[in-house]
């Protein structure tokens, strides 16, 4: 190696240090609202997949779209400047793991994993089945784990000769290490784990609740832990019931405006004066006796007058079938 060799290494070490670093930080602030739905923001973008399931990422200032996927998929992890994501096999036995670009939303690589023959690896709710999945960093890369619950139908099944028998339905579980190789995707299945797909609980155990919020009422945190809330329905319900919600630091140190909303608790994060949610789905009748119904929503509320910066429609994971009337 010559002197200019080295010469140009050197003036080389601040840009790739420059882009380890910010690719730590990209990883660092990304925060998952709900399983799904991630926000960063540092670059002051959200993530999630709409209601026909394809991933998309927004602005977080005015939920502008910067970018959408072509197929339907779910978003598990960030992995360098990609997204690790569970897309639509089509047919049971069969997972589909997907590399999107983080900065343009285009498939950069696909693999098919096998599963067991009865599991339907859906991204799209399904009725009485449902499949879940969560990824998490791993030495190596990343490991998915995911379980499949199929109910039976409700009543008996009735056998050729005439007698019933309840219906078993189906539940299976499994671990998968995934490795990212020359942007390839590599999985091996690993049969010797088994699945965990716990999460943080939002509630608060009764000992570490704020006394500045009410020691006596239940109180959530927020994705990031950062700030905790408790709901108490509100005093006026002219316009039905709607809860109070009272957010502070969970360090104590200052506490946020409240606001009201129809519902006791939502996933949400507080960014900076906004609060950003996940509104269920929900359905009112109207003053004219009309049935307004919504379905699962991002919101993000300004908590200084109440106002909605905006609001858009999200993947609701679970089937729920039509909503009345």
């Amino acid at each position: 190696m010559n002197r200019k060799t080295i010469t140009r290494m050197q003036r080389l070490l601040p840009l790739w240090a420059l882009l380890l670093v910010s690719h730590a930080a990209h990883a660092v602030s990304l925060v998952a609202l709900s399983p799904g739905v991630w926000v960063d923001e540092a670059q002051q973008r959200i993530y999630l997949s709409d209601p026909s399931g394809q991933p998309e990422a927004r602005s977080l200032e005015d939920a502008r779209l910067l970018w959408r996927a072509e197929q339907p998929a779910k978003l598990l992890l960030a992995l360098d400047h990609y997204w690790l994501a569970l897309g639509q096999s089509g047919s049971s036995g069969r997972g589909k793991l997907l590399l999107i670009d983080s900065n343009t939303g285009s498939l950069h690589d696909e693999l098919l994993i096998d599963l067991p023959a009865q599991v339907s690896a859906s991204v799209l709710p399904e009725p009485l089945r449902q499949f879940d999945a969560v990824a998490r960093e791993h030495p190596q890369g990343a490991q998915l784990h995911w379980r499949y619950l199929a109910q039976p139908l409700r009543g008996a099944l009735l056998q050729a000769d005439g007698s019933a028998v309840a219906g078993d339905g189906v539940k299976a579980e499994g671990v998968v290490d995934i490795v990212l190789r020359d942007d390839r995707l590599q999985a091996t299945a690993r049969p010797d784990l088994s699945a965990d797909l716990g999460a943080p609980d939002p509630l608060v155990p009764e000992a570490q609740r704020l006394p500045t919020l009410g020691s006596h009422t239940r109180q959530f945190r927020s994705a990031n832990a950062d700030h905790t809330m408790s709901s108490g329905l509100a005093a006026d319900t002219s316009q039905g019931l709607r809860w109070q919600w009272q957010l502070a630091s969970t360090s104590g140190t200052s506490t946020t405006n409240a606001v009201e909303l129809p519902f006791a608790y939502a996933p949400f994060l507080v960014l900076s004066s906004r609060l950003l949610y996940q509104a269920p789905p929900m359905g009112v009748a109207t003053s004219a006796g009309r049935w307004q119904a919504a379905g699962v929503r991002l919101v993000l509320q300004d908590l200084g007058d109440g106002e909605v910066v905006w609001s858009i429609e999200a993947l609701d994971q679970i089937f729920r079938g039509a909503l009345p009337p």
